[in-house]
């Protein structure tokens, strides 16, 4: 998922804006590039598509120059333009919430398991199953994204 949210964010970087970076903070080279992608788009703004050549320029000589150069090259047999990046990039925010919901779900599970399960879990239990399942009631909910 971070590969694929890396090639929309290089194609129209002002969507680095509406990105929860807090669901990205892993190990993986790629989810650590989505999120210096994402906080370089914050101040670099788009100068009109030649966004990935200054990412690349940033980006030279760090641990993310082999990523930022491979999805460039991806790019181009993609031919994504901004508006399909954009449209592609809408569609997966519903299901990059039901991941995080799940992830937390997850969690919360394993804390019952544990013996460790608050009044407050419990509450936030509920509250993230409803939400799921607001989520799983749109329209295309359940359309793989990737």
């Amino acid at each position: 998922m971070q590969r694929w949210l890396l090639k929309r964010l290089l194609v129209k970087s002002a969507l680095a804006r509406e990105l929860p970076l807090e669901r990205f903070y892993g190990e993986d080279v790629e989810s650590r590039g989505l999120v210096a992608l994402a906080e370089y788009s914050l101040v670099q703004p788009d100068q009109g598509g030649n966004f990935d050549a200054l990412v690349i320029d940033h980006f030279r000589g760090t641990e993310f120059e082999t990523l930022f150069n491979q999805l460039r090259s991806e790019l181009i047999v993609l031919n994504l333009s901004p508006e399909q990046a954009e449209a592609e990039f809408r569609d997966s925010l519903p299901k990059l919430e039901r991941d995080h919901i799940d992830q937390q779900l997850n969690e919360l599970q394993e804390k019952a398991r544990n013996g460790a399960f608050s009044r407050a879990d419990a509450d936030r239990m509920n509250e993230l199953t409803k939400r799921k399942a607001t989520l799983d009631q749109r329209p295309g909910a359940n359309r793989p994204v990737v």
